[in-house]
């Protein structure tokens, strides 16, 4: 579930940034364009001069659309595939404007369609500069030669971005799971918690699964703060952590959304499969011996979801339980009635 979670986590922040980045490199690529046409129009070659044209075209119906899409594969595409056409044409005519361009396709490539589909059309592409190169060289002079200086030099650039492309999605990974960690406890923080809950809602709506929220807090933390000061406080808040997610499912999502707060996300477990787990829970806390042989104790509330209830319903919910389990006199775990 965690594996699961910080993929989806990398995923999303990968194609953030590559959305941000879209709108600049259709603009660059479309100044570049109008820059090179008429050195295009100078060739005399007329499909050159159409294609250059019909690329450009393309380029501002691109734009227009990602403004209102924000679609990266098919800006990607839109960009992409009349490039690398455009570049194989180049070095078929023997132009040298597309040797120099040629290095830049790696880059590009991988960084809109990742280390998978980016490797595959870098392949394809390598192959394809080899198979030209190699009937425009291998007849002439040293042709051999500059063909093998050519080839490995893009090979290289190719390798490079391959590399470059890894490291920055490794990058984007740590600081997206990063921002949804807790600082003290590292456990995922409260903006996970309301993205995972509205998600698991959702996703229980369309299919019909069923999922159960635990809500709990320390009891009487604000005057164990005061009598033992802070950072037992704090100690505390991380060892309930580490308790609390030994003894959970791998399909379970712990998070410390509050002060001295804490929420559990149970995917597939009804209201009597979750009480239970929070009685557990709690029971775990009361005979943990923690530092300095402090008695803590903790009271929950729980709730099993129901397919007409929203976001704040069910979180209103499972907090009257855990107000009612205070009432009660704490150290114990209420239902919610979802």
């Amino acid at each position: 579930m965690a594996k699961q979670i910080i993929d989806d986590l990398n995923k999303e922040f990968s194609e953030k940034i590559a959305n941000d980045s879209m709108q600049g490199i259709i603009i660059i690529s479309f100044i570049i364009m109008i820059i090179t046409l008429p050195f295009s129009f100078a060739t005399g070659d007329k499909i050159l001069q159409y294609y250059h044209i019909v690329y450009i075209v393309l380029l501002l119906f691109n734009y227009v659309i990602f403004q209102k899409t924000k679609n990266l594969i098919a800006s990607s595409t839109l960009v992409l595939g009349p490039a690398f056409f455009l570049l194989l044409y180049g070095l078929l005519k023997g132009l040298d404007y597309a040797l120099t361009w040629i290095y830049i396709f790696p880059l590009l490539t991988y960084f809109f369609t990742g280390k998978y589909y980016g490797t595959i059309i870098n392949i394809v592409f390598n192959i394809s500069v080899g198979i030209i190169l190699y009937v425009k060289l291998h007849s002439k002079s040293n042709g051999i030669t500059d063909l093998l200086v050519i080839l490995s030099s893009f090979i290289s650039i190719t390798a490079i971005s391959y590399l470059l492309e890894a490291n920055r999605q490794k990058i984007h990974h740590r600081l997206k799971v990063t921002s949804m960690l807790d600082y003290l406890t590292r456990a995922w923080n409260r903006k996970k918690f309301d993205e995972d809950l509205k998600n698991e809602i959702a996703k229980v709506k369309r299919y019909g699964d069923e999922f159960s929220l635990i809500i709990f807090d320390i009891d009487n933390f604000k005057l164990l703060n005061d009598n033992y000061g802070h950072a037992i406080g704090d100690a505390i808040l991380k060892e309930i952590t580490v308790i609390q997610k030994e003894k959970l499912r791998t399909m379970d999502t712990f998070y410390r959304i509050g002060g001295e707060e804490f929420a559990i996300i149970l995917p597939e477990t009804n209201i009597v499969g979750a009480f239970a787990i929070a009685d557990r829970l709690r029971q775990n806390v009361e005979e943990y011996s923690f530092a300095n042989l402090i008695k803590i104790t903790i009271s929950a509330g729980a709730g099993g979801f129901c397919s007409n209830c929203n976001y704040e319903e069910v979180l209103l919910k499972v907090d009257k339980a855990l107000y009612r389990a205070k009432e009660k006199g704490k150290n114990r775990v209420e239902s919610a009635n979802i």
